[in-house]
């Protein structure tokens, strides 16, 4: 199933929020989330709900920002405990089937964050994905 594609590349790298602002504190974030670089990441409750899912070019900054809630996520940041992330970003569009990939051919990294949206469902997400045009926006996956 397509969504257990980008749920399999999520689930390799996970940092908790105490554990980010320790991190953060002692100036190792960016170490231990990675390179700068295109990441897809999600962020996730308590009881392991994925409530949004994003993109970022700077992971380490954009997490922080997500967990001290001064993004559009600052309405529900008290609900995130932790995020999941992945830059493996080439992996997930050749996973995906070929039917997906003969009818989009030129997905684009913003493109996977799209798709992503539309697949997982994130909570609060929605009003995001209902709001982007793409020519391809109404047809189903």
């Amino acid at each position: 199933m397509k969504r257990d594609v980008i749920k399999r590349y999520l689930r390799k790298n996970k940092i908790d929020k105490v554990t980010y602002k320790y991190l953060a504190a002692s100036r190792k974030a960016t170490d231990v989330l990675g390179r700068s670089g295109g990441a897809l990441y999600g962020l996730y409750s308590d009881d392991d709900h994925l409530l949004y899912l994003g993109y970022a070019q700077n992971l380490a900054s954009r997490i922080g920002s997500h967990f001290n809630g001064n993004t559009n996520t600052g309405e529900f940041a008290h609900l995130v405990k932790y995020a999941r992330y992945t830059y493996e970003l080439d992996a997930i569009r050749s996973a995906y089937d070929k039917r997906v990939q003969e009818k989009y051919p030129d997905i684009e990294i913003q493109d996977i964050e799209f798709f992503a949206i539309k697949l997982l469902k994130p909570i609060f997400n929605q009003e995001k994905a209902e709001h982007l045009i793409f020519r391809y926006r109404d047809e189903k996956i």
